[in-house]
């Protein structure tokens, strides 16, 4: 073999190379993406890989203006049909996402499914983030991410709230009252800050407003679809909470639902740190 020959086939194989990692990225480039919750969908634009979603679930928000994308309803009632019609190249959600049959049927394709934990603390969030990021070649991106997360944890882990009786209501109606038991993202959120959850029992519950003035928690956290009025809509509709401890002490405290709605989030623990920092702030009646 001639020095030339030789020097002609190295190059054949560099731009070999080069053509296979091009391609490569190509492909995550041109992924088609549908997210099937609401803390994908955040992960999605925080790693930016939004300008690859075709399509999101009904808890998934997204920026105001922005391009209109297909919805394809609840993440626990999805249709196989509804998702393969759209051409996907990856279908991302939580491990609660189904129901069973279409996932068996979705795992018969070509398509990439995804399926992250449900997150409970700030080490599922982590875990969630690293492995999307290798998934879809935005390894970059997670970085400050991950920083940002180990950040807040150290800040989180002694706070005012540290043992702290905490009661959360989910606020969706003033009239209904939903207290957060055990086992839901509610009580992660709890834990997050790492105060104590005043009740024992499971899920979510229905009730009086004179049961949670008998509880006597320490802190109350309102989780409404309106943050800003959240705290006065639960007032008007149940003006003997004014004479909680927690409302007496100025501790009671509202939060976005859409935070806590598919886990614990990126926007969960953004809030838990507000929370954390608001110990002297009056709450605005």
């Amino acid at each position: 073999m001639t020095m030339t020959t030789y020097k002609s086939r190295i190059v054949s194989i560099l731009l070999s190379a080069l053509i296979l990692i091009s391609s490569h990225y190509s492909r995550a480039d041109d992924a088609r993406i549908i997210s099937t919750n609401a803390s994908v969908t955040e992960l999605l634009f925080a790693l930016g890989k939004d300008e690859n979603l075709i399509a999101i679930d009904v808890t998934s928000q997204t920026p105001t203006n922005y391009r209109a994308l297909a919805n394809i309803g609840y993440h626990r009632n999805l249709s196989a049909e509804g998702l393969l019609s759209l051409n996907p190249s990856h279908i991302i959600g939580s491990d609660h996402m189904g129901p069973p049959p279409v996932i068996s049927a979705l795992l018969k394709t070509d398509i990439k499914l995804i399926q992250l934990v449900n997150s409970k603390n700030i080490g599922d969030v982590r875990s969630n983030i690293q492995n999307l990021a290798k998934t879809l070649n935005t390894t970059n991106k997670a970085g400050p991410l991950l920083k940002k997360l180990e950040r807040q944890e150290q800040q989180l882990k002694n706070n005012r709230w540290s043992k702290k009786k905490v009661a959360f209501l989910l606020s969706m109606d003033p009239k209904k009252l939903r207290l957060g038991g055990l086992d839901t993202t509610a009580n992660a959120f709890i834990e997050v800050l790492n105060a104590k959850n005043v009740v024992d029992f499971n899920n979510y519950q229905n009730v009086s407003a004179e049961s949670i003035l008998a509880l006597d928690a320490d802190i109350i956290i309102v989780a409404g679809r309106n943050q800003d009025l959240a705290i006065q809509e639960l007032f008007e509709a149940n003006p003997i909470l004014k004479h909680t401890k927690a409302n007496i002490n100025n501790a009671i405290y509202s939060i976005n639902s859409s935070s806590i709605i598919a886990g614990l989030s990126i926007a969960a623990i953004d809030e838990a740190i507000r929370l954390a920092q608001a110990s002297s702030q009056v709450v605005k009646r």
